[in-house]
């Protein structure tokens, strides 16, 4: 399909804003085999020390666990990784609660692995807070990289920016999330679109994928 002006056409075909790209996080998601992070691809590594994202999931709520120091990304290794853990991280992401997967479940990473014999207790605010063996200390491979699938808890559109709004402010010509997703793809669809009840034209790749990609169920 065709991405608007605004928005940055991944490499499953897919449209996402374009304020989203080189943000660190891999917008563009995983779909069946194609591990697509093609938002992130060449761009200038500048995070924040301690930050998280998610990498190689099939949606935004879930993926290896990446952390940043001097700009650069690694990895979390899983020995002692359990469901504390994953809600510290989760939380951390802006997400309410999540499950722990181990054994690399999304794939190796590279790049240094940061921590190891994690021990939250589920209080933190950020996992660098967790009890840990130290920053870069570690006896692990990257087949042990930690992931987690994280729960948000909206009852109406999730944002691209984590924040919740009603389904009925989608597409009303207003920022109600604050990053604009609420109002891409709105309008006329093109013939690789399916178009929601709300107005929302979203990808027919994504359509009974178990996810509400339209914001109303449709």
């Amino acid at each position: 399909g065709y991405c608007t002006p605004t928005q940055f056409r991944c490499d499953y075909g897919g449209c996402i804003s374009a304020s989203l790209v080189c943000n660190d996080v891999a917008n563009c998601p995983y779909y069946y085999y194609f591990n697509d992070l093609s938002d992130e691809r060449g761009c200038v590594i500048n995070c924040t020390n301690f930050s998280l994202r998610l990498a190689g999931g099939q949606t935004r709520l879930e993926g290896r666990v990446e952390m940043c120091y001097n700009n650069e990304w690694g990895t979390v290794c899983d020995d002692g990784w359990d469901t504390l853990d994953a809600i510290v991280t989760c939380r951390q992401l802006g997400f309410t609660g999540g499950a722990a997967l181990r054994n690399a479940y999304y794939g190796q990473g590279s790049g240094p692995i940061l921590l190891d014999e994690l021990a939250c207790t589920g209080t933190e605010r950020m996992l660098i807070n967790c009890t840990n063996d130290g920053l870069g200390v570690h006896n692990c491979v990257h087949d042990e990289d930690a992931g987690v699938r994280c729960i948000n808890l909206c009852s109406g559109w999730s944002c691209d920016n984590n924040n919740c709004v009603d389904n009925n402010k989608l597409c009303n010509y207003e920022n109600n999330c604050g990053d604009g997703s609420d109002e891409l793809g709105c309008g006329t669809c093109n013939s690789t679109s399916f178009r929601c009840k709300n107005s929302r034209c979203v990808s027919k790749y994504v359509l009974c994928d178990y996810n509400n990609n339209c914001g109303d169920g449709s």
